[in-house]
C-alpha cells in the first residue's frame, strides 16, 4: 500500500505551486502508480515523488 502524500505548505512559493499542479494532473489522469509514471516519462520514481512533494524541481 503506498504512503499517503504529505500536505504541502500553503506558503511554500512557486515550488509548492508546481507540486500542487502535478498532484492535480495526476488525479485527473486517474492516479497512476509512480512506477507507471516513471516508465512512461523516463524519470525515476524518486524524482517524480520529490517533485510532487514540493522538494525538488525535476531536471
Amino acid at each position: 500500500m503506498p504512503r499517503p502524500q504529505r500536505d504541502l505548505d500553503p506558503a511554500g512559493g512557486p515550488l509548492v505551486d508546481f507540486a500542487r499542479d502535478l498532484r492535480v494532473l495526476r488525479a485527473q489522469a486517474g492516479t497512476p502508480k509512480c512506477a507507471t509514471m516513471a516508465r512512461r516519462t523516463g524519470r525515476s520514481k524518486t524524482a517524480l515523488a520529490d517533485a510532487a512533494g514540493g522538494q525538488h524541481l525535476p531536471r
